[in-house]
């Protein structure tokens, strides 16, 4: 992709539809050990967050769990990388979705895991403000 005098390089594969979103075809774009999903967006239908889906941690492509870097019972705050999914000859990492506890690690090193394929979860710590206003 060249914008004015800056040319930049990207991994791509295309991929038949669902997408997440609902979109008919996705495409992966990849640069730098990340990767995004481009798909059709369908009006109405929302993408689940890692919070809203109970905290878990899902895999971003399919791919194999490279590296387990947390075990149950760990203490991790939101974004902080739990495993690394390696795809398209890239490592992803799958982060907290919330800060919390990690309650269950659902993969291994060396497991092939599917796009969207929860591998993690995340107890979410209690909101402190929500305690004092109940009180």
């Amino acid at each position: 992709m060249t914008v004015g005098s800056v040319t930049t390089r990207w991994s791509f594969a295309r991929a038949p539809g669902p997408g997440r979103d609902g979109g008919r075809e996705v495409l992966w774009l990849g640069r730098d050990g990340r990767a995004w999903e481009l798909c059709e967006a369908v009006p109405g239908l929302a993408r689940d967050s890692g919070a809203t889906r109970g905290g878990q941690a899902c895999s971003p492509m399919p791919g194999t769990v490279i590296a387990v870097l947390v075990e149950a019972g760990a203490a991790v705050t939101a974004g902080q990388s739990l495993l690394v999914v390696e795809a398209m000859k890239m490592e992803h990492p799958v982060i907290a979705p919330v800060a919390g506890v990690v309650t269950d690690v659902l993969a291994r090193q060396g497991d092939l895991v599917a796009l969207d394929q929860p591998l993690a979860v995340v107890a979410p710590r209690p909101d402190p403000t929500a305690v004092a206003s109940a009180a």
